[in-house]
């Protein structure tokens, strides 16, 4: 299992008990450091990480050994967290990707299905009752109100922001009468989200359909929109597409091994997922990627013929953006309603805007 892993101090643990060199164990290898860096027999191994680390979660088992149900349970959790019982991973929404204006929060995973996750963001309401533990989320010192907006039910749907390590809950819209609650934290603080299909007035109806949103300040969205992490692009634009004609100016490009490449990069390092409707023109190999500073990783976006494509980029580099030198000057009439924005599932085009901090 291959990640990336900041700085900090962590546990591994998952093997069972009465591992050993000669038998079977659990290790953590730095590919960064090339070295391995923890170990676990049963018992759990320490480690820290002084710099960004790209790792990889190993399990071993040696030959000439006979093993009759042996169960691992992959975990690395931060050390500060002193229970050991194992929790499956739950994508925690990073600090650095919270954004300024707009929807901080998209869920990316349920602890089960009760609440089944949609392709357009959305959660469908799959059992009478259900509760579902969403994704984490970092939230910085301040407030916050965190809101659901639905559809096919009489009842509200109950949104609780809970402690990371306990099951007390900071606060929840339950009883209140209103779609979304406010809270204030007075520390950086990880929030655990659930979604409840219960309420004093009654349950939620099995196929109601929810969206959650978070925002910074004590006003809710008036309605949905997907997460805008607003992270910054091109001399301070910001906004949930960022992908913008003004990227092509020609003072901002050099010719670089065939093609014009932006100056500065565009994208900070992050997941993000290009898409849009783009066409080929007469010129032979025109072509609209990004690219990393040493062109090891690329991302094309314009094709042989008129298509909608979809890239997913997965960077830990910051990446520019690149231009065939045959048609630089006329990219405009090869790319249409492009979009970049954050996270990995495409959502509905929405024009470039200009937002100030």
């Amino acid at each position: 299992i291959d990640s990336n892993i900041p700085k900090g101090n962590y546990i591994v643990n998952g093997c069972p008990k009465g591992g050993s060199y000669t038998t079977y164990d659990v290790y953590v290898y730095s590919k960064t450091q090339g070295t391995t860096i923890a170990r676990d027999f049963g018992d759990g191994g320490t480690f820290e990480i002084t710099e960004e680390n790209s790792i990889s979660y190993i399990i071993r088992t040696r030959t000439g050994q006979t093993y009759n149900n042996l169960v691992f349970y992959p975990m690395i959790r931060l050390a500060s967290i002193t229970d050991p019982t194992y929790e499956m991973y739950t994508y925690a929404q990073p600090l650095e990707s919270v954004g300024k204006w707009g929807n901080l929060y998209t869920v990316t995973n349920t602890h089960n299905e009760s609440w089944k996750i949609q392709d357009d963001g959305s959660l469908i309401l799959t059992t009478d009752g259900g509760i579902s533990e969403l994704n984490y989320i970092t939230l910085q010192k301040g407030t916050y109100t965190m809101a659901v907006h639905y559809e096919n039910s009489s009842v509200i749907p109950c949104i609780i922001f809970r402690n990371r390590n306990s099951e007390t809950n900071y606060n929840s819209n339950y009883g209140s009468g209103k779609n979304y609650f406010t809270y204030t934290f007075t520390e950086e603080t990880e929030v655990r989200v659930l979604l409840q299909a219960t309420q004093n007035t009654g349950k939620v109806s099995v196929g109601c359909k929810a969206w959650l949103t978070i925002t910074k300040g004590d006003k809710p969205l008036d309605s949905y929109r997907p997460y805008s992490g607003q992270r910054e692009i091109a001399s301070g634009v910001y906004g949930k597409n960022l992908y913008t004609q003004d990227l092509f100016k020609d003072d901002d490009y050099v010719l670089n091994n065939g093609y014009y490449r932006s100056k500065n990069p565009i994208l900070k390092a992050g997941n993000y997922i290009w898409s849009g409707k783009y066409f080929q023109s007469s010129v032979e190999g025109i072509t609209v990627r990004l690219a990393n500073s040493d062109r090891t990783k690329t991302y094309p976006m314009v094709g042989a013929s008129a298509l909608v494509q979809q890239t997913i980029i997965q960077t830990t580099e910051d990446l520019y953006m690149e231009v065939n030198y045959a048609i630089y000057g006329f990219n405009s009439a090869c790319v249409l309603d492009g979009q970049i924005e954050l996270g990995t599932v495409a959502t509905e085009y929405e024009p470039y805007t200009k937002q100030s901090p």
